[in-house]
């Protein structure tokens, strides 16, 4: 549905000022069909697809910086037309990223292959904002020709101009800015494309963050979101380490915020009601109080779907649960038939090992939270962050869970 986005916001605004006592078994039985939904999933409802470990940036805070550039093997499109042919259930969301997914000049035939095969409801990019005319003209293509499919593009900003670029290892900032403000004339007459910034947050930019966030509310003029910089190493609980990604920004530690750092940012973020887009700035809102809540008493937020609702392919054709977790197969050992590797011995046994971990990881986070009942409340009828203690707000939470006894290590 190309318009759900709009749908559910104002379904989102009617809510609002309805009693709780309303809404709330409301909320329940949505949460109940979601999950019966999920009982008989074979393959996954959301799809992150690296398209390409291509990129013309290397990030400070880029957790894949190591895989970039490193290998030319990609998926053909006849391979991932296999791929996609073998996914039995219609996809709620594929999320195309990479490295950089606008260096593959085909990506429009990718999109095409999820739209008109799977009829994928939802396409997600996430880019860099680089190649600004690329970009444009194979979003409108998108839209021009596959109009039954959501699209949302989703643009990284993390600073002003030069501590941007600084970061990004490459002067970017003016295109993407660029690229911003080109989707979202298009956007004005596509009422299926949403157009978003996000930020991560880390040591390099936190300071920044209040000033930044007015650009974008008054310059920019779009809708936003944060992100603070993740790494398997320090934002994964209850796991055997064995099985963690080792996909880890560059001197993770260096960039890590405290605790307390990361509640200033919170609050920046969020002390003001959003003007553009509501329903996502209480999501991300809700969100990130429970990333809060997670690193102060490491404890799960919502219980993960990944392996259930959630799966991640990669370029080479790896196949994982999730980002955070090492791949368990490749799909080049099922013949490109994705159900077949999703159900093979190997799922299995990565399924057991990750029954009782949680992370911080926003993506997962943010699917596991549409079918949680208290969090869809609390992004109904959102609250303030919850408070952290005073003597906890100076601990530096990379050496948070790292430093107790591994409980499932064997």
């Amino acid at each position: 549905m190309k318009y759900e986005h709009l749908v559910r916001e104002n379904i989102f605004r009617v809510l609002q000022k309805t009693p709780k006592w309303v809404v709330e078994p409301l909320v329940s039985a949505h949460v109940a069909a979601e999950r019966q939904k999920m009982v008989n999933l074979v393959t996954p409802l959301v799809l992150v697809f690296f398209v390409t470990k291509r990129c013309n940036a290397l990030c400070d805070h880029c957790f894949y910086w190591e895989q970039l550039n490193t290998e030319t093997e990609e998926l053909s499109l006849q391979q991932i037309e296999t791929v996609v042919r073998s996914l039995k259930h219609p996809l709620n969301t594929v999320s195309l990223t990479g490295g950089e997914p606008f260096v593959r000049n085909d990506l429009f035939s990718i999109v095409k292959l999820f739209v008109e095969i799977n009829r994928t409801k939802k396409v997600n990019i996430v880019t860099n904002g680089t190649y600004t005319d690329r970009t444009v003209s194979t979003i409108q293509r998108v839209l021009d020709e596959l109009d039954s499919v959501a699209v949302n593009v989703g643009v990284s900003l993390d600073d002003f101009e030069d501590a941007h670029d600084k970061i990004r290892k490459v002067q970017i900032f003016r295109h993407a800015v660029e690229t911003v403000k080109r989707l979202k004339q298009i956007a004005k007459k596509h009422k299926n494309l949403t157009v978003s910034v996000k930020t991560t947050v880390f040591k390099d930019n936190f300071k920044n963050v209040e000033k930044f966030r007015q650009y974008l509310e008054d310059e920019v003029q779009v809708a936003y979101d944060i992100q603070y910089m993740r790494s398997p190493k320090f934002d994964v609980y209850d796991i055997d380490r064995e099985i963690l990604s080792g996909y880890d920004p560059q001197e993770s530690e260096e960039h890590q915020l405290s605790l307390g750092e990361m509640k200033e940012v919170f609050d920046v973020f969020y002390s003001k009601k959003a003007t553009t887009n509501r329903l996502l700035n209480n999501y991300s809102l809700v969100l990130n109080e429970g990333i809060l809540e997670m690193k102060n008493h490491e404890r799960q937020f919502v219980k993960c779907l990944a392996g259930k609702y959630d799966g991640v392919l990669y370029s080479n054709g790896e196949v994982a649960f999730c980002e955070m977790t090492t791949a368990f197969t490749k799909i080049q050992d099922y013949d490109f038939d994705f159900f077949r590797a999703w159900n093979s011995p190997e799922s299995n046994q990565m399924r057991a090992k990750i029954s009782k971990c949680f992370c911080t990881h926003t993506c997962n986070l943010m699917n596991a939270m549409r079918v949680d009942k208290d969090a869809l409340m609390k992004v109904i009828y959102p609250n303030n962050a919850r408070d952290i203690e005073e003597k906890e707000c100076g601990k530096v939470i990379n050496k948070s869970h790292f430093d107790r006894p591994d409980k499932t290590a064997t």
